[in-house]
C-alpha cells in the first residue's frame, strides 16, 4: 500500500510540474510563423522525418531549429510556433495547444484508473 501511495505522489508531482512548466512557457513564449526549409531524418529513430524550420526572433536574429515532432499532416510552407525568448532554440508547435487540456485530462483519467486498480489489488 505504501508503494501505491508513493508512486501516486511521485506521478502527480511530475504531472503537475510539467503542467506548470508548460503554462509558464505559454505565458512568456512568443508566437510566430516559422518557414519550413527542409526535412531531415532523426538520427536515433527508424527513419522518422521531421522539419527543419527558420524564424526571426524579437532581436531580428534568424533562428534555425530542427523540430522534434513530425508534421507530415501539415504540408504548408509556414508553421505556427511558440518560442522561448530567453532561449529561442526551445520551440513548440502552436497547432496542438488547443488540445492540451484534453491531453492532460485523459492522462489524469488513465492515471486515476491505474491507481484505483492497483489500490484494489493491494486490498485483496
Amino acid at each position: 500500500m505504501f508503494g501505491t501511495i508513493a508512486f501516486t505522489g511521485i506521478a502527480l508531482y511530475i504531472l503537475f510540474r510539467e503542467i506548470l512548466q508548460l503554462r509558464r512557457f505559454l505565458k512568456f513564449g512568443i508566437r510566430t510563423q516559422a518557414r519550413r526549409i527542409s526535412i531531415v531524418k532523426l538520427d536515433d529513430s527508424d527513419g522518422i522525418e521531421v522539419p527543419r524550420v527558420e524564424f526571426q526572433d524579437q532581436q531580428g536574429n534568424i533562428i534555425h531549429v530542427t523540430l522534434d515532432w513530425n508534421l507530415n499532416s501539415q504540408r504548408t510552407e509556414f508553421i505556427n510556433v511558440i518560442y522561448d525568448p530567453a532561449n529561442p532554440q526551445r520551440v513548440i508547435s502552436d497547432s496542438w495547444i488547443k488540445y492540451i487540456s484534453l491531453v492532460f485530462g485523459v492522462m489524469l483519467l488513465l492515471f486515476s484508473i491505474a491507481i484505483i486498480m492497483n489500490f484494489e489489488s493491494d486490498m485483496s
